[in-house]
């Protein structure tokens, strides 16, 4: 009796309703749940797609930047060596003019020749302040062993004569030749050929450096 009081048409119905809904819902968990994974698969292949194209583009960038370095290098091994070459052949040329220049110093310093053509012997006087002046001039402040000869040897003929007062050391012959002048020069200028030289040398290279 108590059995006839249940609805049991609405019980069915209502646990058919029940089967359906969870049917429905357990099909889309499992369709969302393959979709979601099949998007999560496809964004992961994006990814690494992006990084590997990432990783292609910095490692051509890498090369191509190594490529323009070694073209530089290469480009200042070339200037360093035009370079080299030119300061020794300059070096070279600066040598054979020094040779030459040295063996003229006997030619142009014994004898001179007037305007009629008769050769004398050469008498030039070249005092001990004429010598200080010029050692003075390229920061040779002590006196040459000649000019200091020279003045000594005036200072000594003063005393003996009584007339210190009236001789100037200065004025007195120092010793010092045309030759020694010439030979004298002939080194300096030679010294300061070898350093233009190297002063352009290294311009020169420090300007293949630059380009």
């Amino acid at each position: 009796m108590f059995t006839n009081l249940i609805p049991w048409r609405w019980l069915g119905a209502f646990a058919l309703v029940l089967l359906l809904a969870w049917g429905l819902y357990d099909n889309g968990y499992t369709r969302g749940h393959a979709q979601a994974a099949r998007d999560g698969e496809l964004a992961l292949s994006e990814l690494k797609n992006r990084h590997e194209q990432a990783l292609l583009a910095q490692a051509e960038e890498d090369n191509q930047a190594l490529t323009v370095w070694q073209q530089r290098y290469q480009q200042q091994v070339v200037s360093a060596a035009e370079a080299e070459k030119r300061y020794l052949a300059t070096v070279s040329d600066l040598r054979r003019t020094h040779q030459q220049l040295q063996r003229k110093i006997d030619d142009v310093t014994h004898r001179w020749q007037d305007e009629r053509g008769q050769s004398h012997a050469i008498e030039c006087v070249f005092t001990a302040g004429f010598v200080q002046q010029y050692n003075a001039a390229f920061g040779l402040f002590p006196r040459t062993a000649n000019a200091g000869n020279a003045a000594a040897a005036v200072r000594g003929v003063s005393g003996a004569s009584g007339a210190a007062a009236a001789v100037d050391p200065r004025l007195r012959d120092s010793g010092v030749a045309q030759r020694d002048l010439l030979a004298h020069a002939t080194e300096i200028g030679a010294a300061y050929q070898r350093l233009a030289a190297q002063v352009n040398g290294l311009l020169d290279y420090i300007a293949g450096l630059e380009k």
